[in-house]
């Protein structure tokens, strides 16, 4: 980054005597009909003011400073621009453009030493008095070469600090790697020793899991059964008493609906006699009273005929003559009182039994729909007790299959013993052979380990 200085201060220098040569060729030029003003006779004092701003316009910085006519500043003079550290290094070169006021100006940015370093607000810029300074290019050459040497030795100490920083640096990281990998195996070997006692102790606690489960499985599957038995027996001595119930109530109903049948058909005989009997004595009242009409109808025809044999003479009021019954005694019209009373009392007698006929068929209606009820109550009771048949099946099929599992689960624990068995003979083998090899005495380690935790599963070699 450094080596761009030179090439920058040269093009700052040019950019600087072209605006020195532009200000002097116009301060040479008399003004006011050809008088001139010496620049010897402006005033010679130290002008330093901070950057008051930076701004862009039309691709160009233009930079406000704080100083004006009161300090001799003219529009074409030349300001270097510092940073405001302790080192106050060199940024860049402005000129002034444009004079504001005795305290303000306007310059443009016409030189820039780094890119990276732009100008900004606080800077200090300092006014060139001495162009001739800017255009001693015999110092400037020799400054740049006492930089360039600054520089190439840095460099070559720069070179040889990161030489010395790089063999270090790949030393270390030798060592670290070297480190790194032990650590690593060291590692790889605890966690796969670690792995071996979780996987021996995940298989313990399998197995024992393994054994509670059968176990607490076997005696749910009894409890539930002896359950199941229990309740069902209940269940079976509760329908069996609700049928017997049932069944004795549907006999009382039966019965009782045979006894209103039986009563239901005496009451209609009862009720046909009736009939048959007040028909028989309106026909019989009716042919009495037609024998009494046809009796007063041939009287009258003799009381006719015996008034015209007395030639006209007035009889004698006609008495009604009325036919006695031989049997009761009485005449034809208190006969038919009787009959009439008779009559009224059979229709009388014919309606209280209509009556009771309509009951008795209402009570009828309502047992049979009870004991319709009653049967299909009697088939779901039926059904019930078929599917209660069914559950008692399956729990003697319950009952089948937990003996097998029992029987099973002994058959697996005598396996399992018969395995320890052979383990513990095979362990026993191992650990009394005398090979002094490094794979059998690793081997015979792992067995002693496994056998003092308690742990009866083979260990594998790898």
């Amino acid at each position: 980054m450094y080596r761009t200085v030179p090439t920058l201060a040269l093009v700052t220098l040019s950019l600087a005597n072209i605006g020195c040569g532009t200000r002097s060729s116009s301060s040479s030029r008399p003004a006011n009909g050809g008088k001139a003003v010496a620049s010897e006779n402006l005033p010679r004092k130290i002008v330093v003011t901070p950057v008051a701003s930076v701004a862009e316009v039309d691709g160009q910085n233009v930079v406000e400073l704080a100083v004006g006519t009161e300090d001799g500043v003219t529009a074409g003079d030349l300001f270097r621009v510092y940073a405001p550290d302790r080192d106050a290094r060199l940024k860049g070169m402005l000129q002034v453009t444009a004079v504001l006021s005795p305290q303000r100006v306007l310059a443009r940015q016409i030189g820039l030493l780094d890119r990276s370093r732009p100008l900004a607000a606080g800077d200090e810029a300092r006014l060139v008095r001495d162009l001739s300074a800017l255009a001693d290019t015999q110092s400037m050459e020799d400054a740049i070469a006492r930089e360039q040497a600054k520089l190439d030795s840095a460099d070559a100490e720069q070179n040889a600090a990161f030489s010395a920083l790089r063999s270090n640096y790949q030393k270390r990281l030798g060592e670290l790697d070297k480190l790194h990998r032990e650590t690593v195996a060291r590692i790889e070997r605890q966690h796969e020793l670690q792995l071996e006692s979780y996987q021996a102790e995940q298989r313990r606690q399998l197995e024992r899991i393994a054994v509670e489960h059968a176990a607490e499985l076997a005696a749910v599957r009894a409890a539930l059964t002896d359950e199941a038995t229990t309740s069902l027996r209940q269940d079976r001595i509760a329908t069996q008493q609700r049928s017997q119930e049932l069944e004795i109530e549907n006999r009382k109903l039966a019965d009782q609906v045979a006894v209103l049948l039986t009563e239901a058909q005496a009451a209609e005989l009862r009720i046909g006699e009736l009939l048959a009997a007040a028909e028989t004595s309106s026909m019989r009242h009716q042919r009495e009273l037609k024998a009494e009409v046809e009796t007063r109808e041939v009287l009258q025809e003799r009381v006719v005929e015996l008034e015209r044999r007395v030639a006209g003479r007035a009889s004698a009021t006609a008495t009604s003559v009325l036919t006695n019954d031989q049997i009761r005694n009485e005449t034809v019209l208190d006969r038919l009182k009787r009959v009439s009373a008779e009559r009224d009392s059979a229709r009388l007698t014919v309606s209280e039994l209509e009556t009771d006929l309509e009951h008795q068929k209402r009570l009828r209606a309502r047992s049979e729909v009870r004991l319709a009820e009653l049967e299909v109550a009697v088939g779901e009771l039926r059904q019930q007790a078929g599917v209660r048949q069914g559950l008692g099946d399956e729990i003697g099929n319950l009952k089948r299959d937990n003996q097998r599992l029992r029987e099973t689960g002994k058959a697996l624990e005598l396996s399992r013993l018969q395995a320890e068995r052979a383990y513990f003979d095979l362990a026993a083998r191992i650990l009394r052979l005398d090979d002094n090899t490094s794979a059998l005495q690793d081997l015979q380690r792992r067995l002693r380990r496994v056998l003092a935790a308690g742990d009866p599963a083979p260990v594998e070699d790898r």
